[in-house]
């Protein structure tokens, strides 16, 4: 049933990656609920329909994602964001996780290893990918 699917929104400025991993988590049997390309447009969206995830991007169309993390974390304290980035360094790291991030993935992860993150996230865990856990 639909209810308990889990609602994740998809905060990413490339619309071809965003609906790739749309399909992905669909045929995975979790409810995407939206996708979003920029800051100002992701914060509405996830205001109106509360997911239990959001996978942001730190690079938006429209403002960023480590400002547009502090802001969803002010308005929806329960909602989980994880990075999906293609940064692997230290400071955006460290710039998401300080927003309020609970999760880091980069773009070259598996689709598996994504699905891990949210996984552990709604189970209250943070999560980091392997190419992420030695820096």
């Amino acid at each position: 049933m639909s209810t308990n699917k889990i609602k994740i929104l998809i905060v990413e400025d490339y619309s071809r990656i965003a609906e790739a991993w749309s399909n992905i988590l669909t045929q995975e049997g979790h409810d995407v609920i939206g996708i979003c390309s920029g800051e100002k447009e992701g914060l509405d969206v996830a205001k109106e329909l509360n997911p239990d995830i959001v996978l942001m991007d730190i690079n938006l169309k429209e403002g960023n994602g480590i400002s547009c993390t502090q802001n969803l974390m002010s308005s929806l304290p329960n909602c989980k964001v994880i990075t999906l980035s293609m940064y692997n360094d230290k400071k955006h790291f460290e710039d998401m996780f300080n927003a309020g991030a609970v999760g880091y993935v980069t773009k070259n992860s598996s689709i598996k290893e994504i699905l891990n993150a949210i996984e552990v996230v709604l189970k209250g865990g943070i999560y980091i990918c392997d190419e992420m856990k030695d820096i």
